[in-house]
């Protein structure tokens, strides 16, 4: 049995800044455009606690464990107007990893995991970025934080007197508020 206590702190800074050119083709008297620049800092704090169990016997094995994370973030975009960004989300996730050697010949290995995307300030930002003007992006103030399962299955079946091996797997994911991303060109683009 075991108790797992893990700490993560990541901090991030970044600055953006458009400019208009109008007519000027040397790009040498740009306008800064603050309606469409942006700087923004970030510190995201991550706590995860949780119990662990782990059995062995002869050539199996089990292995579970299970964690409560508590993760925060706080930051600040500096635009036309200042925005702070403060966000904490509690979430759960398991492991679990059994090996189950049925005989010699048959093995089964499986593995069956959580595990949490939280957004970071850049897509929580909603304000545009048309430093690629084929590509504008933006940030959606209102995501969720992506919840991931995993399933693994491994079965192999060795016949050491013909030297042969088969090995059958499986995986299947499935994600719950997933975060994507979403590019829009032409006559699509959104305005803020």
């Amino acid at each position: 049995i075991t108790l797992r206590y893990d700490l993560n702190y990541t901090g991030q800074e970044s600055k953006r800044n458009t400019f208009n050119f109008g007519n000027d083709d040397s790009y040498t008297n740009g306008i800064l455009e603050p309606a469409l620049s942006n700087r923004y800092t970030s510190d995201y704090t991550t706590h995860r606690v949780g119990p662990g169990y782990s059995y062995t016997k002869e050539r199996n094995t089990l292995v579970v464990n299970l964690s409560y994370q508590y993760s925060t973030l706080n930051g600040q975009v500096e635009a036309a107007q200042t925005q702070p960004i403060k966000r904490s989300y509690n979430d759960f996730a398991y492991f679990l990893m059994g090996n189950f050697n049925i005989n010699q010949q048959n093995s089964i290995r499986l593995f069956v995991m959580s595990y949490t995307n939280n957004p970071g300030i850049q897509q929580l930002n909603s304000i545009l970025d048309i430093s690629d003007s084929q590509y504008v992006s933006g940030g959606n103030e209102r995501l969720n934080p992506a919840y991931t399962h995993n399933i693994n299955l491994h079965y192999n079946h060795t016949n050491l007197e013909k030297g042969r091996t088969f090995m059958w797997m499986f995986s299947l994911r499935g994600a719950q508020d997933y975060i994507s991303q979403s590019l829009y060109t032409g006559n699509n683009i959104p305005q803020a």
